[in-house]
């Protein structure tokens, strides 16, 4: 009997525990906190390339000799820097030359102005002379109507007015036609003048550009940028106009992206925009949809439509750069 009470006792006892340390584990259960379920959002990712708003093409309008190539394509550049030098006396002995030729325009002009100056001047004393004439051989008409001077003396006063008057037609044709010729020389003149006048103040305002040229080099003019496409050697000749090289400036980096047309109605100027740069997958960025282009392209069979993505954070991008663009189509 006692064996069986204490062996009743000992279930009664082994139930009581195991029922409170079940009431124990299921309220512990209840109190441990409820596991966070991860939010998903719907997204598509795009390839992107880091690009320039600001690509200039370098060039002058006068040739130049490449004495040295300071940089080469690739080269990240600041303001003044050194590009490549120049042959500037080449340049220099072309503008001597060109004050010279302006020089010898402006005495040719000057030199018709005094011809005709000195035929007016023979002009007016031919006239001052063919008055006189005209006085002295009235005079000499009277006189021989009183049978004081000879016929062979009016004779003579005559002839030398009769020379005086013809010197006075042939200085006025002179003057006519030394007025018309000037009139084509110096047009002639005047236009070759002002052409070359113009050509001289062209390289003197390009050699005095101190944004692009300082004394024998050209220099980068942007604060920070790359050179591009720098193809020229110590001892080529640039010819007016033609590109030297580019400069891309790394202050006006974005980001040009390509969605496909079923997902271009999610896309809206403003939306906000992850980027993340292939170089460094750890770092994201947002971007902002600043521009959809509004001409669709053809690529691989697929319709696709650029779009452009402002970044303000460009630390470590560069043109040509690639990266992961994350578009969500629930905007929050």
């Amino acid at each position: 009997m006692k064996r069986k009470y204490l062996f009743l006792v000992v279930i009664i006892m082994s139930v009581t525990i195991f029922a409170l340390i079940g009431c124990s584990d299921a309220e512990a259960l209840e109190d441990l906190p409820e596991e966070a379920v991860e939010e998903t959002r719907e997204s598509i990712e795009v390839f992107g390339v880091v690009k320039s708003k600001n690509v200039q093409s370098v060039n002058v309008d006068i040739e130049l000799k490449v004495l040295e190539v300071l940089c080469k394509t690739g080269d990240q550049v600041s303001k003044h820097d050194k590009i490549l030098k120049f042959d500037k006396a080449l340049i220099d002995n072309e503008l001597d030359i060109y004050k010279q030729e302006l020089e010898l325009i402006s005495s040719r002009m000057n030199k018709s102005d005094i011809t005709t100056l000195q035929l007016q001047n023979s002009l007016a004393d031919a006239r001052s002379s063919l008055l006189a004439a005209e006085e002295k051989y009235n005079n000499d008409m009277k006189l021989v109507d009183n049978g004081i001077k000879t016929e062979f003396e009016l004779k003579e006063s005559k002839e030398v007015y009769n020379q005086l008057v013809s010197r006075v037609k042939d200085l006025k044709l002179a003057i006519e036609n030394e007025a018309i010729n000037n009139t084509f020389s110096d047009e002639e003149s005047a236009v070759e003048y002002k052409k070359l006048s113009q050509k001289v103040q062209m390289i003197e305002d390009i050699l005095n550009n101190k944004e692009m040229i300082d004394g024998d080099y050209i220099v980068a003019h942007i604060d920070s940028g790359v050179v591009a496409k720098l193809d020229v050697l110590a001892g080529d000749y640039i010819v007016p106009k033609t590109n030297i090289y580019e400069l891309v400036d790394n202050s006006k980096l974005y980001i040009e992206a390509e969605v496909s047309e079923e997902f271009i109605n999610e896309i809206s100027i403003g939306q906000e925009i992850e980027v993340t740069p292939l170089f460094d997958k750890s770092k994201t960025i947002t971007g902002i949809v600043e521009k959809i282009n509004g001409l669709p392209l053809i690529k691989n069979g697929e319709t696709i439509v650029p779009i452009e993505i402002s970044i303000e954070d460009t630390e470590g991008f560069m043109l040509n750069f690639n990266v992961d663009v994350t578009i969500y189509l629930d905007k929050l």
